[in-house]
């Protein structure tokens, strides 16, 4: 991992000097290099993406298809969603009151993570450039099926995005057991959802996202068992689909209880007003207070709320479920649900709150604020624990979760790379 070392060594190998263009690189002739092959590996293996190196010795990089395949194995991460959220706040507070060297930890520790990227990319691109010079077109492919295919199971999507740039006729790349890049679906995207519900309606984004880059004649082609992929998909999916309705309904039927209760709760409230009602023009005693209003509008839309959740959940447990149900339409009515749900519930303390208010604090201001405090506890609790939940729903659902298409691998592909497809 030292830099200036293996910068020496490389020079020692090469006899300090460029070989000219008629100088064979073969191993039989020059054993050296293999040696400077493995040091430029080790390089990318550490994670140290020394750009001057790959610019001084391209020749060594297109021997093998070692160094690319270090760069696809050792690729680094990009910022997550909360680093990427919470950057520009930091970059903003620090330069303006220290030097961003001397700021906080987390800052430094972003910056590194994005400069690693940003070399990581440059070293790719001239890796791929010098091996686009070394041949003439067409004849650098294997160079790309390795690299390709690690990429691939490691989800580093900007050195599939690179190579595919380069050489279109990469997608169809196979390993050794026959899959090739989409079917190299990355383990820990796969299993980066909680739930049945979840995990399905992510394999279903997969799979309509494929649907956009494969060849569309694939899309209806039978395999050897006269499966179509959408039977296929069905087939594999069969216990992951019952596990999700399983989860739906336990969810719908539990909530419709509790919406149930607070709806028949506001209603009786809503006809037994506080304080009682003049008994000879009908109207409730405190109807000119403000807490009285408060009370009368919570308690209506606690009501609104509650019988909203109940409708939602009642459409859930008596609808039918399909697996494109699991893409949008019944996680959309999750949704709705639930947030109605938080609703009602916060809106029912609210009116009991006002209710023992208009009772109990006459003269005696002290009781608000223990009054407010009992009353925001079960909300707290109830929003800790249903607001990430609705927040996963949310983000699976609508959040853009396979970025936007790239234009390089559209610019490079042109017509005649569709006879790949047909054959020669």
């Amino acid at each position: 991992m030292h830099l200036d070392t293996v910068e020496w060594l490389l020079k020692a190998a090469k006899g300090n000097e460029k070989p000219e263009k008629n100088t064979s690189l073969d191993d039989s002739v020059n054993p050296g290099v293999k040696i400077v092959v493995e040091l430029l590996v080790n390089v990318v293996s550490s994670k140290q993406y020394a750009i001057k190196l790959v610019k001084d010795y391209p020749e060594f990089v297109v021997k093998y298809d070692n160094v690319l395949m270090a760069i696809a194995r050792t690729f680094p991460s990009g910022l997550d969603f909360g680093e990427t959220l919470i950057y520009p706040v930091l970059d903003n507070i620090c330069t303006e009151i220290m030097e961003r060297a001397k700021c906080l930890l987390l800052i430094l520790h972003i910056e590194k993570k994005k400069k690693e990227r940003e070399r990581a990319k440059e070293v790719l691109k001239l890796v791929c450039e010098a091996i686009d010079k070394s041949h003439i077109a067409n004849a650098h492919s294997h160079y790309y099926t390795g690299p390709i295919l690690v990429a691939a199971r490691k989800n580093d999507y900007e050195v599939v995005d690179a190579i595919l740039s380069r050489s279109p006729e990469a997608i169809q790349y196979k390993d050794e057991q026959g899959y090739d890049i989409i079917q190299l679906a990355p383990s820990q995207k796969l299993k980066c959802c909680i739930g049945a519900e979840f995990q399905l309606q992510r394999e279903l984004q997969w799979r309509k996202e494929v649907n956009k880059l494969i060849f569309p004649a694939y899309i209806t082609k039978e395999n050897i068992f006269k499966e179509t992929p959408d039977m296929v998909f069905t087939r594999e999916h069969e216990n992951l689909m019952k596990e999700g309705e399983k989860w739906m309904k336990v969810v719908a039927e539990s909530c419709s209880i509790t919406a149930g209760l607070i709806t028949t709760i506001v209603f009786a409230a809503a006809i037994k007003v506080p304080g009682g009602i003049n008994q000879e023009f009908g109207i409730p005693l405190f109807i000119h207070n403000t807490a009285f209003t408060i009370y009368d509008v919570s308690d209506a839309m606690s009501l609104f709320a509650s019988s909203t959740t109940l409708l939602m959940f009642l459409s859930i447990l008596t609808g039918c479920f399909s697996e494109q149900d699991f893409l949008h339409r019944l996680p959309r009515r999750m949704i709705i649900g639930l947030v109605t749900l938080l609703l009602s519930t916060t809106a029912m303390m609210v009116a009991f709150g006002t209710t023992l208010y208009l009772v109990f604090c006459y003269q005696r201001p002290w009781m608000v604020a223990p009054i407010c405090v009992l009353a925001f506890l079960p909300i707290a609790v109830f929003s800790t624990l249903q607001i990430p939940i609705i927040v996963d729903l949310f983000q699976s659902t609508y959040a853009r979760i396979f970025g936007k298409p790239s234009n390089n691998f559209r610019i490079a592909f042109n017509l005649n790379d569709i006879r790949l497809y047909f054959g020669k």
